[in-house]
């Protein structure tokens, strides 16, 4: 047999057994990378698959890239060729950021570990996962957890602990996820529109866009993460000081009837009049009307509304009385445009449609 041409392709001479040895990984993790596209497809001769070099610096890379926290889905985007080349340096910041700085000594446990050092049924576990309050992350395949998961499910048995039914936090817990996923696709959306476009446009080597993209996102990330850490920790207490209030809801009658008291932190419910908003110049600030078949309350409010919130829908609003005027802290929305507050429930059909109080 004569020698290789230079340049000609290393011969594929590995078994799936072998490859698997090679590269330190199961039969089974080779199939799996094979099914999501992150492996190219073996060489076959009769009803073998056979393997090369290149099958085996491919898994090296995947393992190596895994470590450093990416996820398959971007992995096989990197490996293909799909992201721009400024992007590969931000998608490690991001994977650096996402990624515990004792990660690369953490001990990878199965749900099933999880389960026995916490203390908790399997099945519950099962229920917390689909909550999206446990994220595993993909390592060779299969789902991974660490000991900070333990820890998490310590605090959820604590909840409990205080008397909170299981049944409930994991609706809440899954409502958080849902909401979270959305403003935070929001939250890319605008980066991506304000920063990572706009530095595309720009006449830059891919070096300087990248470092300019690392820079931004290393920025932006603690900022946003404590404004919204803050804000939902502001809004908690504000509920729950709302809460402590003896009688803490009032309608326009109330304060028509000087039930509410000067100063005093409630909240006050009713339908937006028709053609009673007004927006100031400053572009947030905005005064508007609430009714409820009886009599009407004036609002000022500063601030961004909810996308729901309009004329002719019901509102529920909290902040103070002044001189006369409530003073808004905080509009409620509720994702349902037919939304009416529990405490207006005995209205008039013929002021749920609108036609009381309107002049």
């Amino acid at each position: 047999m004569g020698e290789m041409a230079p340049g000609a392709p290393t011969p594929a001479t590995l078994r799936v057994e072998d490859l698997a040895r090679a590269a330190d990984v199961s039969v089974d993790t080779i199939r799996f990378y094979q099914k999501r596209r992150l492996l190219p497809p073996p060489t076959r001769r009769g009803r073998i698959a056979w393997y090369g070099p290149e099958h085996t610096e491919r898994l090296a890379r995947i393992r190596d890239l895994q470590r450093r926290g990416f996820s398959l889905a971007l992995i096989r985007r990197m490996l293909d060729g799909e992201l721009d080349a400024a992007d590969v340096p931000l998608a490690a910041a991001v994977a650096a950021a996402a990624a515990s700085p004792d990660d690369d000594a953490a001990e990878l446990l199965t749900l099933d570990d999880v389960a026995a050092r916490a203390g908790v049924p399997r099945p519950i576990l099962d229920a917390v996962v689909r909550a999206g309050v446990l994220v595993p992350r993909s390592t060779d395949g299969a789902d991974a957890f660490t000991t900070a998961d333990v820890e998490l499910v310590g605090a959820g048995l604590r909840l409990l602990e205080a008397g909170f039914p299981l049944a409930d936090l994991l609706t809440l817990a899954s409502s958080h996820d849902t909401a979270t996923h959305a403003i935070a696709e929001d939250a890319v959306q605008l980066f991506d529109t304000y920063v990572r476009e706009p530095l595309r446009e720009q006449d830059l080597t891919d070096d300087e866009r990248a470092e300019r993209l690392v820079a931004a996102f290393r920025t932006l990330l603690p900022t946003v993460t404590t404004l919204v850490a803050n804000h939902f920790r502001r809004v908690l207490l504000a509920m729950l000081g709302l809460r402590n209030q003896a009688s803490f809801f009032y309608t326009p009658a109330d304060i028509a009837a000087g039930k509410a008291h000067e100063g005093q932190a409630l909240r006050l419910g009713g339908m937006v009049r028709k053609e009673s908003i007004q927006r100031a110049s400053d572009g947030v600030t905005i005064r508007f009307v609430l009714i409820d078949g009886k009599a009407a309350t004036l609002v000022t409010y500063r601030g961004i509304v909810p996308d729901l919130f309009r004329e002719g829908s019901g509102a529920v609003v909290e902040g103070r009385l002044r001189s006369g005027i409530f003073v808004a802290d905080t509009i409620l929305a509720k994702h349902d445009e037919r939304y009416m507050p529990p405490e207006l429930g005995n209205l008039s059909a013929e002021h749920k449609t609108g036609k009381t109080l309107e002049k």
